[in-house]
């Protein structure tokens, strides 16, 4: 038996040539402040998140339907005080952020 020519990988040129590779991470968008666009009137806190608010304490509730999977997380301010366990400030609502 006579083999002749070269050998050569099962892949064809295009499909080595297709594939992606990136020296670097994809860059994350940008938020609205870092393009110059005033996002409320008071300046950001320490850490620029709804815990720099003095008396605010954030929880969350995962919702589940069925034994399979949870259907959606919330996550909600929760003021201290209120009224609740002798404090004085008033309650505040504050709505709830859904994370399908």
């Amino acid at each position: 038996m006579t083999v002749t020519g070269t050998s050569r990988s099962t892949r064809s040129s295009s499909s080595r040539s297709s594939h992606n590779t990136t020296s670097s991470p994809p860059r994350a968008r940008g938020r609205a402040r870092d393009f110059g666009i005033p996002v409320g009137f008071l300046p950001t806190g320490t850490h620029n998140a709804i815990t720099d608010v003095a008396g605010v304490r954030v929880g969350h509730k995962t919702v589940w339907k069925g034994d399979y999977s949870p259907t959606h997380s919330q996550i909600a301010p929760s003021p201290s005080g209120g009224g609740r366990g002798g404090g004085s400030e008033p309650v505040i609502r504050s709505g709830v952020t859904a994370i399908w």
